[in-house]
């Protein structure tokens, strides 16, 4: 496991792995982006929510799909990010 998915398991709430999501994302030349961002769209990350959009955005690109593109990387983590935030949801609250 790389260190940005250890970093999505370390994180205890949805604002650490947005800030995790969003730091990895800061990585990305927005070229390697273009497939996803079709010219128009920002491809940021506030907060949880946006964490769930981006990895539907990321999986509906075919370029995502091909294990070989750059891209495969990229949904790969955003799926993983949105599958941690349920993760949290779902988790008891302390008292």
């Amino acid at each position: 496991m790389n260190c940005w998915h250890h970093e999505l398991e370390q994180a205890h709430t949805e604002d650490d792995v947005a800030r995790t999501a969003r730091e990895y994302l800061a990585l990305w030349a927005p070229r390697e982006l273009e497939p996803v961002t079709m010219g128009w769209r920002e491809m940021r990350v506030e907060s949880g929510d946006d964490v769930r959009l981006l990895r539907t955005w990321l999986i509906a690109s075919p370029e995502a799909g091909d294990p070989g593109a750059s891209l495969h990387e990229l949904a790969g983590y955003f799926w993983h990010a949105a599958e941690r935030i349920e993760t949290i949801r779902r988790a008891p609250r302390a008292m």
